[in-house]
């Protein structure tokens, strides 16, 4: 009896141990990543007052902005923080090998509409843009990913339009 009981202590106390250790490895890996990423991926144009955010390796995009914006990649998407709200950019993969096809089934997946449908180009990359609901949302399709860069406050659609106008995809 003493040894079953001597053997579910071992064992409790191992769990413990790796559990406590893998949370310390992952926090350390965090606050390493997240101030190395912050210190590369800024470049200020000094001449306009705007800055070029680089994102990771992972998302492939540079965008331009304007100074007083800050962007942070968290999790495989951007959060840009203006004086005014937030704007997304988020990538997805995708099977699909046209825009119109990706958005046609995800639409019918996620039970959407999209109005106010404008079919464009950015920087080169077939480009969709519209509404759902009372979120403004750009599309931006590259070699099997599509890009959504979106804002929900009507207050934030012009600089979402000028930032979309600056997405570039960089491999």
């Amino acid at each position: 009896m003493f040894a079953k009981k001597g053997n579910t202590l071992i064992l409790l106390v191992i769990v413990v141990v790796l559990t406590i250790a893998g949370l310390m490895y992952f926090n350390s890996l965090n606050k390493t990543s997240s101030n190395t990423q912050q210190d590369k991926k800024v470049t200020i144009n000094s001449t306009e007052k705007t800055k070029i955010f680089k994102s990771s390796s992972a998302l492939r995009f540079s965008i331009e902005l304007p100074f007083d914006y800050q962007a942070e990649e968290r999790f495989g998407s951007v959060i840009i923080f203006t004086p005014n709200g937030s704007i997304f950019i988020n990538r997805n993969g995708t099977n699909f090998d046209r825009l119109e096809d990706y958005l046609s089934d995800l639409s019918i997946k996620n039970h959407f509409v999209l109005i106010n449908k404008n079919n464009s180009q950015v920087n080169g990359l077939e480009t969709i843009s519209g509404n759902i609901e009372k979120e403004k949302i750009y599309f931006i399709y590259k070699d099997y990913a599509v890009y959504s860069l979106s804002a929900k406050d009507k207050s934030l659609y012009n600089d979402l339009d000028q930032i979309a106008k600056l997405f570039h995809y960089a491999p």
